[in-house]
């Protein structure tokens, strides 16, 4: 099934950035707040056992592309805690 949101392009950078520090898909991070971390794991189809969220996310070779470009931006900022970059975005 399918379920679209219509977001403003802020929550959506917000969402995206929350799902990524937390190691998640934003379907994923979203599951998870409004359903618990019971339905992240029925969500994750096709993981193999073993493999963390992690390596899951960058198997892809999309992800591992957008993290190596983050990774050599200019534009990087980094935050020591999850409460430091949700204050840095307003959350």
């Amino acid at each position: 099934m399918r379920v679209t949101l219509d977001i403003t392009s802020e929550a959506h950078r917000q969402l995206k950035t929350l799902a990524a520090f937390s190691g998640m898909t934003m379907k994923d991070f979203i599951l998870n707040r409004a359903l618990g971390s019971e339905a992240v794991i029925k969500s994750a189809r096709g993981k193999p056992d073993g493999m963390d969220e992690t390596e899951y996310l960058l198997s892809s070779p999309a992800n591992a592309a957008r993290l190596e470009a983050a990774v050599h931006s200019e534009k990087r900022v980094s935050f020591a805690t999850e409460e430091e970059l949700r204050s840095a975005i307003g959350l």
